[in-house]
């Protein structure tokens, strides 16, 4: 058994409040203790759950007591968790080839350009513009490629190569071709050309029938011009084309400017 001593009642005006003085501050015998009653002496066993007190006979309740529950037994050989399933990617559709080759090497592929004919070819890769050109008669005169009189225009990007492969397809007279810079009246004969090498060999003379001639110059100057051929009185008689050398264009190609004649 193990004896429980019991707390005696505590007189309040011992205890410090603010604004109070302390008792021992005080003359002993200023607050005299008044008797109360006698404590208790309570006893418990060495092991019991709970003890009470009594204070000036007032009783306190006794402290509740948990039960204690072990845990679980824990295994000294663990498996790990499965792995968490990661999430399934779907796979890229293939492109065709074709269109692969276009969206990831544009301008390698040498194409024709959109709504141009046979004779007109560009290749973005190398700023490359081929053009095959014919002089030959034409029931209206002479013309190139059939056309007469400015009826179409050829547009190259500036900056490009213009590589032309020109072919006198006369019998009867002799032709040549030359680029010169619009102006408001056609010339009569060759002129100054406006590239460097941008004219076919004798421009005045021309070329004997059959004969071709292969010249490659460079659109550098944006702007107007002509392809007309050099022989006086030819271009004026309607033997030239339009050429546009545009900055803002990305491909080469060809506009017709007038309706095409007989």
């Amino acid at each position: 058994m193990v004896r429980c001593t019991p707390l005696v009642g505590t007189d309040v005006r011992r205890w410090p409040r603010r604004g109070w003085r302390r008792v021992r501050d005080r003359p002993r015998g200023a607050y005299p203790r008044e008797p109360g009653p006698a404590p208790e002496t309570l006893t418990c066993p060495a092991d019991g759950p709970a003890c009470g007190v009594m204070r000036s006979n007032v009783g306190i309740a006794p402290r509740s007591v948990k039960p204690t529950v072990p845990d679980p037994p824990r295994s000294r050989h663990t498996s790990p968790l499965p792995p968490s399933p990661s999430p399934t990617v779907p796979p890229r559709p293939a492109l065709p080839a074709l269109v692969h080759a276009i969206l990831l090497a544009p301008g390698i592929l040498r194409a024709q350009a959109a709504g141009s004919p046979a004779w007109l070819q560009g290749d973005g890769a190398t700023r490359t513009v081929e053009v095959r050109l014919t002089a030959a008669p034409a029931p209206a005169g002479p013309a190139i490629n059939g056309e007469r009189e400015g009826g179409v225009q050829l547009v190259v990007p500036r900056g490009w190569t213009v590589k032309w492969t020109w072919v006198n397809g006369d019998s009867a007279a002799r032709h040549s071709l030359v680029v010169m810079q619009e102006r408001e009246k056609l010339p009569s004969e060759a002129g100054r050309p406006a590239f460097t090498n941008a004219v076919t060999r004798q421009p005045l003379a021309g070329m004997e029938p059959g004969r071709t001639d292969v010249t490659t110059f460079v659109a550098e100057d944006a702007g107007w011009y002509w392809l007309l051929c050099g022989v006086p009185g030819h271009a004026i008689a309607g033997e030239y084309l339009g050429l546009k050398v545009d900055a803002e264009a990305t491909a080469p190609s060809l506009v017709r400017t007038r309706p095409a004649g007989p």
